[in-house]
């Protein structure tokens, strides 16, 4: 009995601190592992300069296009000129292929012209992020108990809603941060994602995937937002799901960020045995855009 309590309060805190998608569908899914485009259709590919797809994403070389033409390597998207600044989820997976001896590299900018967030891996193998108020005032800190080693996958993701003023931080589904942001971000229009920042002259070396920005669709059309039944849950090897319309595709990673199945799958109905007890994320993308993320436990 105390062994199940235990279990239980581990399930409860994952569930409360892991990012959840209920209520968002993609705006833009960049899936990154063979090509630059939209996979929602929404929007034009991503421009891009020297890269390589391996290892399961896009590879940037660390040398920065505007200091090297010849060399230099980025991915960014398009200026998304619909998405909701005010309510939004952001989520990408990075992979370092280095810690930056002196300076620091950046995994992730919101922004183009005018940066409004950015993230980066620091000398130390932490991540810091730094940002914009609405009223121009700066912002910045180092994500808590986060320390990043390369060679290995994390996916970063945010989640903003203007009502609370909060933006959270998530690293590998869980929360780890959450900042005050005053009356929104300064952001000048500036709706693009990228991994370099044009402001310090620097580009991640490293990879990334699973680029996907969401936009909520709460009180716009509650047809859109279909059930997801995953069962049993807790499972005890086999799971078993069942949505309202066809699945496009199943992605299941663990707690550490792993990625456990990514496949297509084009029916309502899917079946699974997880090996190992633990925790797991699963995001469901359905026919109609949505992605449905939900968490379980394997004994």
């Amino acid at each position: 009995m105390k062994h199940f309590y235990l279990l239980l309060l581990m399930f409860t805190t994952y569930y409360i601190n892991a990012q959840d998608t209920t209520g968002y569908q993609a705006l833009a899914d960049y899936p990154l592992t063979a090509n630059l485009s939209d996979a929602t259709g929404n929007f034009p590919d991503m421009d891009a300069e020297h890269i390589v797809f391996q290892n399961g994403g896009v590879y940037t070389n660390g040398v920065y296009y505007g200091h090297d033409s010849n060399t230099g390597s980025y991915v960014q998207t398009p200026n998304l000129a619909t998405f909701d600044i005010n309510d939004f989820i952001v989520k990408v997976d990075f992979k370092a292929a280095e810690i930056p001896s002196s300076s620091s590299m950046p995994v992730l900018t919101c922004g183009d012209s005018w940066r409004w967030i950015r993230f980066y891996v620091n000398n130390s193998g932490h991540l810091e992020y730094v940002g914009y108020h609405s009223n121009g005032q700066y912002f910045s800190g180092i994500v808590s108990n986060t320390s990043i080693s390369v060679n290995t996958w994390y996916t970063i993701g945010l989640t903003y809603q203007q009502t609370t003023n909060s933006l959270k931080i998530y690293i590998n589904n869980t929360l780890k941060e959450t900042v005050t942001i005053n009356n929104g971000f300064q952001h000048n229009n500036n709706f693009n994602f990228t991994n370099q920042d044009p402001g310090s002259g620097s580009v991640l070396k490293g990879y990334w995937r699973n680029l996907v920005i969401y936009k909520s669709v709460a009180g716009v059309d509650e047809n859109i937002k279909m059930s997801l039944k995953i069962y049993p849950n807790p499972s005890h090897g086999k799971l078993n799901l069942q949505a309202d319309m066809p699945i496009k595709n199943i992605r299941i990673i663990d707690a550490t960020g792993r990625e456990i199945i990514h496949k297509s799958v084009q029916s309502n109905l899917f079946t699974t045995n997880l090996a190992q007890q633990g925790i797991y994320f699963i995001s469901v993308k359905l026919n109609n855009g949505q992605i449905i993320t939900k968490k379980i436990i394997n004994h």
